[in-house]
């Protein structure tokens, strides 16, 4: 093994582990911060998507400061866990770039050593396993995703319709076992990866047509899905919000009852639109708290913390408008580049990244900040590496 490779495997193994220090620091972290390679760093911004995706993450910092220290006299703990959390996720998207660049085996080295990292360290059952509940969400999903990523990309060396059958047969399974947006994640995948294996040249015109069968196959599942779970065919705690639903049959319905946390900050950051209300933004007032409260019909909430499940509007919450344009420059210039990937080249690479693409779209809306420095950064590292071949191999230097 290379040190390269040797690194990648330390890093991903430790990735797992946490440290109760600044909030909590994971394993992963720490090791970036002692190897990354600080000399070569400003060499790095020679390269057009690294360069693209890590100056915003310099303007999100200073947003944060601007918010938490001259603004809202934000509370010393709340903002170190707060800059800690766009910190190392720049970090580790630094030290994942420098390693990237170095073999391309270091993939699969990462994959394959962060469902390890998950198995240790993952947080102990406390009752027995529930297929149809949030046990396999909580304690499996992110170890299994990891290794159907490695299988699949393993297997597109032989033959992409046994990635196909394989994405398919876990998103049928993720929607048994009640992780939704984890299933749906592998059904489109799945659905984009059939456009490729035909070979299809794609169009605008053929995009736009491609683009609305998949919206009717789509729902068209949907549909299906809901007639199961109604019928109690299938479905856990997650699926009977169906059941509460006017319409069940209405998806975006679907989404504002059960993602209540990640559209609530749109009320405070009404009155707080331009500096936010600093990291970890808390309701001193109890003003908006008695209205999540009230548009809530579960246990009362008691914590000050505003909630907030959504990259963007918890940056918005957060930081205030400087920090939420640098957080959807970042996400959407790897957007960008990963669509680029999709429609120009037809690379084993792409089974990795349209997953995580539709993965890192669904948390950038609908999942915590966590994610900004847990689940983003292999996808923004592996997305600009594989961008910046496409460019330097075509001579191209823009989006």
């Amino acid at each position: 093994m290379t040190n390269s490779n040797i690194k990648t495997f330390l890093f991903s193994l430790f990735s797992g582990a946490r440290i109760n220090l600044i909030g909590q620091l994971f394993g992963s972290e720490v090791f970036a911060l002692l190897f990354l390679p600080y000399k070569k760093i400003f060499s790095f911004f020679r390269i057009y998507p690294f360069k693209q995706l890590t100056i915003p993450y310099l303007f999100f910092i200073i947003a944060l400061i601007i918010s938490d220290i001259f603004i809202n006299n934000t509370g010393v703990d709340n903002f170190l866990r707060g800059w800690a959390s766009v910190i190392f996720s720049l970090i580790q998207l630094i030290f994942l770039f420098t390693l990237f660049t170095k073999s391309e085996n270091n993939y699969n080295i990462f994959l394959i050593s962060s469902a390890i990292s998950f198995f240790i360290f993952r947080p102990e059952m406390n009752s027995e396993f529930v297929l149809e509940g949030n046990d396999f969400k909580v304690y499996y999903m992110a170890g299994v995703n990891y290794l159907i990523l490695f299988i699949g990309y393993y297997l597109g060396k032989k033959k992409a319709m046994y990635v196909f059958v394989l994405f398919f047969s876990y998103s049928l399974f993720c929607m048994i076992a009640d992780a939704r947006s984890n299933g749906v994640v592998y059904f489109f995948t799945g659905l984009l990866l059939i456009i490729k294996m035909k070979k299809i040249k794609l169009t605008k015109d053929k995009l736009v047509m491609i683009f609305l069968l998949i919206l009717i196959i789509g729902y068209c599942s949907y549909i299906i899905y809901v007639n199961s779970v109604l019928k109690g065919e299938i479905g856990g705690s997650n699926a009977q919000q169906l059941k509460s639903l006017n319409n069940p049959y209405n998806p975006i319905e679907l989404i504002v009852t059960g993602r209540k946390e990640a559209l609530f900050p749109i009320y405070p950051i009404k009155d707080h639109f331009v500096f936010g209300l600093g990291s970890w933004a808390e309701d001193n007032s109890g003003k908006y708290i008695k209205l999540y409260n009230s548009m809530n019909d579960g246990q009362p909430r008691e914590s000050k913390l505003i909630p907030a499940h959504s990259i963007f509007f918890a940056t918005w919450l957060w930081s205030g408008i400087l920090g939420v344009i640098s957080v959807v420059l970042i996400y959407f210039r790897a957007f960008k580049m990963a669509f680029t990937l999709y429609t120009k080249t037809n690379k084993r690479i792409l089974i990795l990244i349209i997953p995580l693409l539709f993965d890192q779209i669904w948390n950038f809306f609908f999942s915590p900040m966590g994610h900004m420095r847990i689940s983003s950064p292999f996808f923004l590292a592996i997305t600009a590496i594989e961008f910046y071949k496409y460019i330097k191999y075509d001579k191209k230097t823009s989006l």
